[in-house]
C-alpha cells in the first residue's frame, strides 16, 4: 500500500474498500503460532505469540487497536462450555475491544467450532472489529439464539 494511502486512512480489506480515520497506529501486534484450541502455559498475560483464544483474551486487555496475525490453517475451537457464563475462554471467542484478526487467504484460513456454539461473540460497544482474509465456518449458535458465525452486541460495528 502506498504512503499516501495510509496517510489518507485508506484500508483495503476483503473484497471491500473502507475508509477509516488515520490514527496513527495499532497499539500491538498478536500472531498465532499454533492451530490449536489452547489456554494455558501458552496463555500469559505478557504473551504475543500463542493459540487464537489466547491471542484474543490478550487482545482484550490490550488497549487501542490490535491486530491477530492468522497464518494459514484450519483453527477448530474444541473447548466446550457453557453459554455466556466463560468470557471466552470456553465455546465462542468473546471480543471485547478494537481488534482486527488477519488471515492468510479466505481458501487458507479457516475458522470452526465443534460442538456446537457460534464461532466469535463481538461484544464491543463503540470499537471496530474486522476479519480479513479468513473464512468464518460452521458456527452454530445455542437454540434459540442468533449469530451462527457472528453476534453482535449493542452497538459493535
Amino acid at each position: 500500500m502506498t504512503t499516501f494511502l495510509k496517510k489518507l486512512g485508506i484500508v483495503f480489506g476483503v473484497g471491500m474498500l473502507m475508509i477509516v480515520p488515520a490514527t496513527g497506529v495499532f497499539s500491538a501486534d498478536f500472531y498465532v503460532v499454533t492451530t490449536e484450541d489452547l489456554l494455558g502455559a501458552d496463555c500469559k498475560i505478557n504473551s504475543t505469540e500463542g493459540s487464537l483464544r489466547c491471542m484474543v483474551l490478550i487482545s482484550n486487555d490490550s488497549p487501542g487497536p490490535d491486530i491477530i496475525h492468522l497464518p494459514a490453517g484450519y483453527y477448530a475451537l474444541t473447548r466446550e462450555g457453557e453459554e455466556g457464563a466463560y468470557f471466552g475462554y470456553y465455546g465462542d471467542l468473546d471480543i471485547t475491544d478494537d481488534v482486527t484478526i488477519v488471515g492468510a487467504g479466505m481458501d487458507a484460513t479457516v475458522i470452526s467450532i465443534v460442538p456446537h456454539d457460534r464461532i466469535f461473540h463481538i461484544q464491543a460497544p463503540g470499537k471496530v472489529i474486522r476479519f480479513e482474509n479468513l473464512t468464518i465456518r460452521a458456527g452454530r449458535p445455542p437454540s434459540p439464539q442468533y449469530g451462527g458465525g457472528v453476534l453482535i452486541d449493542n452497538a459493535s460495528t
